[in-house]
């Protein structure tokens, strides 16, 4: 049994990259968790005993304060965190073999500590650092590049979760590369347990990163015009919160869940129509998004919207399981009119989804991380 050390700057309970991780490994592994919560300050951290599916694992929670959407202004709360999870990896060093590293902040230290205490890590690359993140400057960009180049050289396996993906670290040196989708960890037969809602007005759900590059301005505005016949639900964390939870206090369609714990999302997906996922273009990492929405509106049969040439849009298009839009408030109003003239439409869009279903087996994803580790000796 491998002692195993999974650590993300993100919050546990709330990410569903780590939860997937420790889902698939909890069960034949010894697991230790190293997260971080940016909105508590009363300690350096915590060690919290978790119970997960019926097994106990240790939670060391970073509290290191910052706010989302800072760019730059947060490089002090990130070097401190980056500190913090190197001084908890030493004080846990002898609990764990490997280090499950997932993105660059992490990944980074997670490459230095095993060069010096001779372990090993898996890097996961969730979000390609540099294409993910704005306002780096283009020489800092070069010198966070050839690092995150260095920490891929150095991995075990290097974990990504679509294929175009690869194109992202070309010239990068990796010693084995895993294509691991960000399916659910929910499986199609307990996805029928949950009870989908019938709705009198178009429901919409977003839940996720609450940024400007989401497309949320646009729907709130498209939403708050049509009271009677559209309803928007959001939750997550991020820049716009504020701004979403007073505008979901004006207009009663629309509803701010605020933070949500990873498997309630499904609850609130399973009580909409349509579930959206448009992300801005210009954004480069966009052009490769593998947003969990989408395999988690095939796993609730939930058309998705989508925006164009984010890298998604081609299964969507693919497949016909859901709508492409521009990043444009006028088509996104257009692609509402064309599904409320149109109820069929929707039904035929579910009935494709059906048919895909199984290419984004959970089963299959937890095997092949099973796999990563059986590997390493």
């Amino acid at each position: 049994m491998k002692n195993i050390c999974i650590i993300r700057n993100a919050s546990f309970s709330q990410n569903a990259m780590m939860h997937r991780i420790v889902t698939a490994l909890v069960d034949i592994s010894n697991l230790i968790v190293v997260s971080r919560e940016r909105d508590r300050l009363n300690k350096q951290y915590e060690c919290k005993k978790v119970n997960f599916q019926n097994n106990t694992i240790e939670n060391y929670s970073l509290n290191i304060r910052s706010d989302y959407g800072k760019g730059i202004n947060n490089l002090i709360p990130l070097l401190l965190y980056q500190f913090q999870l190197f001084k908890v990896l030493y004080k846990t060093r002898k609990k764990f073999d490997v280090i499950h590293a997932i993105d660059f902040d992490s990944g980074l230290v997670a490459c230095l500590f095993c060069m010096l205490f001779k372990k090993k890590y898996v890097y996961h690359i969730a979000d390609f650092y540099i294409e993910s993140r704005q306002g780096i400057p283009t020489v800092v960009k070069k010198v966070i590049k050839a690092l995150d180049f260095f920490v891929i050289k150095k991995a075990e396996v290097t974990i990504l979760c679509t294929e175009n993906r690869r194109e992202q670290i070309k010239g990068s040196s990796p010693n084995k590369i895993e294509i691991i989708h960000n399916v659910p960890t929910i499986d199609k037969e307990a996805s029928q347990n949950i009870i989908a809602e019938k709705n009198s007005e178009l429901t919409l759900c977003y839940i996720g990163t609450l940024g400007e590059t989401r497309f949320l301005k646009e729907m709130i505005e498209a939403v708050s015009r049509r009271p009677n016949d559209l309803k928007l639900i959001v939750g997550g964390y991020g820049k716009l919160e504020d701004y979403i939870k007073d505008k979901s206090l004006k207009y009663e369609n629309i509803q701010f869940i605020g933070k949500v714990n990873y498997l309630d999302t499904f609850d609130f997906y399973s009580s909409s129509d349509i579930m959206v996922a448009v992300y801005d273009p210009r954004i480069k990492n966009h052009k490769y998004s593998a947003p969990n929405k989408f395999y988690e509106s095939i796993l609730l049969k939930k058309p998705i919207i989508v925006g164009k040439d984010t890298g998604i849009d081609e299964l969507v298009r693919e497949h016909d399981i859901g709508f492409i839009i521009d990043y444009d408030y006028k088509e996104f109003i257009n692609t509402l009119d064309e599904i409320k003239s149109t109820p069929a439409i929707l039904e035929q869009k579910r009935e494709n989804i059906d048919k895909i279903s199984s290419l984004y087996s959970w089963e299959k994803m937890k095997g092949k991380i099973r796999e990563v580790y059986k590997l390493i000796k």
